[in-house]
């Protein structure tokens, strides 16, 4: 990116190229992965360099959750949505209510600016961080979407309209920059996403109506 934006400023003279003076702030980047330990992956490589800016990775309350009387050995995905939500309406989850005030503690290292010193989290850290420090993952994160620089996601929540727009919702698209990672998989993955499954039983069912 930073060699094609250079190539394009040196010939860029006497086009109809837009002044960065004009550009309001920067696009932001969509990172899209198929699997968060891919995604988890990336995110070492970015907290290898000095550079911290400001990010989100999307995941689902099932993944994310730490209130254990929302998630519970045996809570499916459907139940931890509804019991997330219920308790979300009436302000007792203590988790997300924590999260008024919450300040991530720095880690150390960045470009000087204090606005960009936030450590760089990826799935895992902020499950622990919600443990430690009695907040919600899932809440933290996505209220970190909409001022976002990088936003970490699987390919799902650009593919499926809910998803999209409920978790990207505050995210304009046409001032961002999508990378799709290993994007030969989204052949199989579309793929996938439009299928589904007809047991005998469900033919027999239909034969009879």
């Amino acid at each position: 990116l930073l060699a094609a934006a250079n190539s394009s400023g040196a010939s860029s003279k006497g086009s109809n190229a837009t002044p960065l003076s004009t550009i309001d702030r920067v696009p932001t980047i969509i990172y899209a992965s198929r699997t968060h330990s891919q995604i988890s992956q990336v995110i070492r490589e970015l907290r290898n360099t000095r550079y911290r800016p400001k990010h989100a990775v999307l995941g689902s309350r099932d993944q994310m959750c730490v209130n254990p009387k929302v998630k519970t050995k045996t809570s499916t995905g459907a139940d931890i949505n509804h019991a997330c939500s219920s308790l979300g309406k009436e302000r007792k989850c203590r988790f997300r209510n924590n999260l008024d005030g919450f300040t991530p503690p720095s880690d150390g290292t960045g470009c000087g600016n204090e606005e960009v010193q936030q450590p760089v989290l990826d799935m895992e850290d902020l499950v622990s961080m919600g443990h430690t420090s009695k907040v919600c993952p899932f809440y933290f994160t996505r209220g970190h979407v909409a001022d976002a620089d990088i936003i970490f996601v699987p390919y799902n929540y650009l593919f499926e309209k809910t998803s999209r727009e409920g978790s990207l919702k505050d995210v304009k698209f046409e001032d961002s920059i999508i990378i799709f990672d290993e994007a030969h998989n989204l052949e199989s993955f579309a793929s996938d996403s439009a299928s589904f499954d007809l047991t005998a039983v469900d033919i027999a069912g239909c034969i009879e109506e």
